[in-house]
């Protein structure tokens, strides 16, 4: 379980091509003294198990699933992922609870900056547009954000980039064309669900 608050960003060093996906290695963050064998971490969004460490990379495998839902086929060496180590009993919740399984993946239409901010549009696809609602959250690689406008007929989305989130997240670095991935609310995927459920018993 995570937040989409990111806490720290690293660089793909490496990709390793295997059988059923590829093992990646990322920088170890400077201050990340009591990493775990196995521990679950969030990369650019997506919940994977670390299998490997020391003071200079850490390694995760990802598969084959995780490729067709994810940008990850796309990080080549030396891009940016942002980073966040899951929730401990205690911990404040500051975004939203984000389970780190990715639904899919969305396309940067347009950027404006406005003012020390951005206003990003975003390409959703369509089935997962009934698990978004407006001025609901949504994790876009990771990071925690308020869906400001919400057109379904369109099938796009927009969210305003904070100056912190810029500083602190690759978000800064998105451009036009760009894949990003996309968690929708879990809390919304549950309530649609319920709906689904009682509207199917109800034609019994």
């Amino acid at each position: 379980m995570f937040t989409g608050l990111i806490t720290d960003r690293s660089q793909v060093i490496k990709r390793e091509p295997g059988e059923t996906g590829f093992t990646i290695y990322l920088q170890t963050p400077v201050f990340w003294k009591d990493l775990k064998l196995g521990e679950s971490i969030a990369i650019n969004g997506v919940c994977l198990s670390l299998t490997k460490f020391n003071s200079e990379e850490m390694c995760f495998f990802v598969g084959h699933e995780t490729l067709k839902k994810t940008n990850f086929a796309g990080l080549a060496d030396g891009t940016t992922v942002n980073l966040e180590r899951s929730l401990a009993l205690g911990d404040r919740l500051g975004g939203h609870f984000v389970l780190g399984h990715v639904d899919g993946i969305a396309l940067v239409t347009d950027i404006e900056k406005r003012g020390e901010g951005l206003w990003v549009s975003l390409r959703i696809p369509r089935n997962l547009l009934h698990w978004i609602v407006s001025k609901g959250s949504i994790a876009i690689n990771g990071v925690s954000l308020t869906v400001n406008e919400l057109d379904r007929s369109a099938g796009t989305l927009e969210v305003f980039l904070i100056p912190e989130t810029l500083k602190t997240t690759n978000l800064a670095e998105l451009k036009k064309e760009s894949v990003i991935n996309v968690e929708c609310d879990h809390l919304v995927k549950i309530v649609s669900q319920q709906i689904i459920n009682e509207s199917e018993h109800a034609d019994l």
